[in-house]
């Protein structure tokens, strides 16, 4: 974890003339990585650790790359997808797989979207318990649209803490 706050802090905000110079990684940033880590680990059980540890980083830092910075999508696109590798080079490879699903591609799975039979609603790794109301079997609303579908993964991810979640836009 500290090896990715390093390499963030010194190569992509290290210049002081980038434009992600201002997005240092702080202490706090970490101690948000770690409590994700051990809630989602300790809460689903029989969860992959790497996985955990993959999803807080994209909780913490790399889903609000960017947001009201002012920076190109290419450069966060870039800035996101150099910080992914490091993350994942950072897992062992018998865990790969495993620890990698929704994390390197945000889109894969999206199409199976909840599960009634265990009665959660959610996308894979990230469930959330059903209420009591039906989910009507026919709307006008797609779930497995990619920006929602993307979006939606990130808001179930999120809902795994037992913090409040500010949703923007």
């Amino acid at each position: 974890m500290l090896d990715y706050v390093e390499w963030f802090n010194k190569t992509a905000c290290g210049d002081t003339s980038s434009a992600l110079a201002d997005l240092t990684l702080s202490l706090r940033d970490v101690l948000s990585w770690g409590r994700f880590i051990l809630d989602v680990y300790v809460k689903n059980e029989g969860m992959n650790v790497w996985l955990a540890y993959a999803h807080g980083a994209s909780l913490m830092h790399l889903d609000g790359l960017g947001l009201g910075t002012g920076l190109s999508r290419d450069d966060v696109h870039g800035t996101r997808q150099m910080a992914k590798e490091l993350i994942k080079g950072q897992i062992p490879i018998s865990d790969r797989d495993v620890a990698t699903a929704g994390f390197e591609d945000e889109l894969k799975g999206i199409d199976n979207v909840y599960s009634p039979s265990q009665n959660a609603f959610g996308v894979h790794p990230f469930f959330i318990p059903l209420g009591s109301e039906e989910i009507p079997k026919h709307t006008n609303f797609s779930l497995t649209a990619p920006t929602t579908g993307m979006n939606m993964r990130r808001v179930l991810r999120a809902l795994q803490l037992s913090k409040p979640v500010l949703l923007e836009g």
